[in-house]
């Protein structure tokens, strides 16, 4: 968190109502309770996330590629063909992976930056860029944006995995990163601090909703990662 912690920056909610109010700096104000700044519709997320799915026709079957959020907090391949949906961690996909779609077989693999998908003859194959996924999901995803760094923001609905929030960035290298919460009652994900402010956010109904309060460094969450478990594949 040591990065986010050094940014002295306004905050503000792109397509989300947001008081700015609680950006600005408190100095030695008595610490007060959390105060809600913001909030995303969960449809909204999850139609984000739809928009960057791509397809590719294989052997004449339409296949849908997307990343979501994995149990481990990492983002994991989501591969549909019509109704039937598989799930795969990236580390499986580099030693391939065999999986029934609707009573079709495929055999899908990661190579680099590749996603290669064949039918089970080995015969037909279709392709695309692990890195065109994530930068699909980022750029076409509903917004966050804290000054200069813009979150994008991930939801799942418990359908495939617990059910979860998380916020995508990218970063100056163009590596990306995940702060990932999992739904939990009441508990807030405390995830960076401005200005003697920290926010956090947690599910709330059919809502994603952002909170700020005085800044405690004890309630802070070390909880960004890679977006992707095998670190030799981040760009």
């Amino acid at each position: 968190m040591s990065i986010l912690h050094a940014l002295m920056i306004s905050a503000q909610m792109a397509g989300v109502a947001v008081d700015q109010s609680a950006l600005r700096p408190v100095g030695g104000a008595a610490a007060e309770g959390p105060q809600i700044v913001g909030q995303a519709p969960l449809k909204g997320i999850s139609a984000g996330q739809n928009r960057a799915e791509m397809f590719r026709v294989l052997d004449k079957e339409r296949l849908g590629f997307s990343l979501a959020l994995g149990p481990d907090g990492y983002l994991w391949l989501r591969v549909r063909r019509g109704e039937a949906i598989k799930n795969f961690s990236l580390p499986s996909l580099e030693g391939g992976v065999e999986a029934d779609l609707g009573g079709v077989w495929y055999r899908f693999r990661l190579e680099g930056d590749r996603i290669l998908a064949r039918d089970r003859s080995q015969q037909a194959q279709a392709e695309l860029s692990l890195s065109a996924l994530v930068g699909a999901l980022y750029d076409l995803g509903l917004h966050a944006a804290f000054g200069p760094v813009v979150y994008s923001m991930m939801y799942e609905d418990g359908a495939f995995f617990p059910e979860a929030s998380g916020l995508l960035r990218k970063d100056s290298e163009g590596r990306y990163w995940v702060t990932y919460h999992r739904r939990d009652g009441a508990k807030l994900h405390w995830f960076v601090a401005i200005n003697g402010r920290m926010f956090g956010f947690r599910i709330e109904g059919t809502n994603l909703v952002f909170y700020a309060q005085s800044t405690d460094a004890s309630a802070l969450s070390e909880s960004e990662i890679p977006a992707f478990l095998n670190t030799r594949i981040q760009r």
